[in-house]
């Protein structure tokens, strides 16, 4: 994770991970507008699986950077299939809302559905989860709060429209309900991860790079 100010300036930079050897990918990053300003980054991990799956993984940070405030994992704790996070945002309330793709929860293994789950951003626990999609597959790549407290989420879809990458966009009542017929409640597994600062060794050490 880097962090430069508003003119693009670099400020510092740190690695954060686990003990194990699987990889951890972060794709998304939100910041709380509240004090004392922490931010959470997402996207799928491996430590937590010994196959070629991950689960979609939320780690909180203070707003320097040195602290992980939490981290988990999310998703059906399969070794063989993948859930990640697309999009990311702190809600009027403080929470958490992310989107993306499951593939452990899907009917019969073969896709990937549109995923999204409301997290609590004090401890990481599931508020609500919900998965949408036909027979082939779905993602989540946006999301945006509604003023009535809903959720906007958009993507696409291969099951529906012409059937081939459609745009694909849900609207959601503040519990994550569309009232469609194809969504359903997925038995997602919260996981605690074990992320440490690893270091801050390189564009500290690059500021060549880190300003080019």
């Amino acid at each position: 994770v880097a962090k430069t100010n508003s003119s693009g300036t670099y400020q510092w930079d740190k690695f954060y991970g686990s003990a194990s050897t699987r990889s951890d990918y972060a794709l998304v990053v939100a910041e709380d507008p509240n004090a004392p300003y922490d931010f959470y980054v997402a996207g799928f991990t491996m430590s937590n699986s010994a196959g070629l799956g991950g689960d979609l993984m939320v780690v909180k940070l203070s707003a320097d950077g040195n602290t992980v405030r939490w981290a988990k994992s999310y998703g059906d704790g399969s070794a063989t299939y993948r859930e990640q996070a697309n999009a990311m945002i702190v809600a009027a309330d403080g929470n958490l809302v992310v989107t993306g793709y499951t593939r452990g929860f899907a009917p019969g293994y073969n896709h990937d559905d549109l995923y999204l789950l409301n997290i609590n951003s004090s401890d990481g626990s599931v508020i609500w989860s919900k998965a949408f999609g036909g027979n082939a597959n779905e993602a989540g790549n946006g999301v945006k709060q509604a003023t009535d407290g809903g959720y906007m989420i958009t993507g696409v879809t291969n099951s529906y429209g012409a059937g081939l990458n459609d745009v694909y966009m849900l609207r959601v009542n503040s519990s994550g309900s569309c009232g469609c017929g194809n969504e359903y409640t997925p038995g997602t597994i919260a996981a605690n991860l074990t992320f440490n600062v690893i270091s801050t060794t390189w564009l500290s050490k690059n500021t060549t790079a880190a300003t080019e």
